[in-house]
């Protein structure tokens, strides 16, 4: 069952029964240019989730959640994919954090682009297993904009 809260950048994950021995994590994703307000919602939120994640075009900002102990997780997408070089992988592992690449957006996108995306996914792949991070693959991925809130509500599936 998927469930969202005023938390508005929340993957939220229920699951009735565990037969199988998976786990279930709670994710917030924090989609955001401004460090104030990334420090802001985790204070907020923080004691609710297995695992906080940010997503970020801008290169400060990844450095950021890359430094902070309180960010579990760096999510890699077609927006910031280029913005990732070697340093920030060894800084990945050094701090312990997650990768998360969104697969989704492989299947949206066509032609050349397609191909230049692939080739920048094989960079990311190569330091992924270079550095022995550990990864998490989005493989859908929907943002809900809602005139009533400032941010996005988002919600994914996982395969780890």
């Amino acid at each position: 069952m998927l469930e969202f809260t005023d938390a508005n950048l929340i993957f939220r994950f229920h699951k009735e029964s565990n037969r199988d021995n998976s786990r279930i994590y709670t994710q917030l994703t924090i989609h955001q240019t401004k460090k104030a307000k990334i420090m802001d919602i985790i204070r907020k939120y923080r004691h609710n989730y297995d695992i906080i994640a940010i997503s970020s075009q801008n290169r400060e900002i990844l450095s950021f959640g890359i430094r902070d102990n309180r960010i579990d997780s760096i999510i890699i997408n077609k927006e910031n994919i280029k913005l990732f070089n070697q340093t920030h992988f060894k800084h990945i592992k050094n701090n312990n954090k997650i990768v998360e690449i969104e697969l989704s957006d492989l299947l949206n996108t066509f032609g050349m682009r397609r191909v230049k995306l692939l080739n920048k996914l094989k960079r990311v792949t190569h330091f992924v297993l270079k550095y022995d991070l550990k990864l998490i693959l989005s493989l859908s991925l929907i943002h809900i904009s809602e005139p009533t809130r400032p941010l996005y509500i988002s919600y994914a599936v996982f395969c780890l």
